[in-house]
């Protein structure tokens, strides 16, 4: 089962997308991201006009809260891609120095430091 190996035009250079045969295992993260993106929207949309109404404080950080969560578990659905893919491909076939940078920066954002 051979993995094909492409860069993906809309990310940074670096990005690769490992597919076996298709684009199945991407498209469903993209569709998953996608989900969670307007998730986020609708909760931010809430947000605002709760503002906009004068609505109880406590309401309005709940509602806070929960456009945080779902940015979190989108955060964490794009690592896990990433993880699957970029540092994947770094570890199984870059040089020491590939590596060593993907492993760097994947330590970076976990720990939400600058690269």
């Amino acid at each position: 089962m051979g993995s094909i190996l492409r860069t993906n035009q809309n990310t940074p250079t670096g990005y690769f997308n490992f597919q076996s045969g298709d684009d199945r295992v991407r498209d469903e993260t993209q569709q998953k991201a996608d989900a969670r993106l307007a998730r986020v929207e609708g909760q931010i949309r809430a947000v605002r006009k709760m503002v906009a109404e004068d609505r109880y404080c406590i309401d309005v950080v709940r509602q806070v809260q929960a456009a945080r969560s779902a940015l979190r578990s989108l955060e964490t659905l794009i690592i896990d891609d990433h993880v699957d893919t970029c540092v994947q491909h770094a570890l199984e076939a870059g040089e020491t120095g590939e590596r060593r940078e993907k492993v760097t920066e994947l330590v970076s954002i976990l720990t939400g430091k600058k690269k």
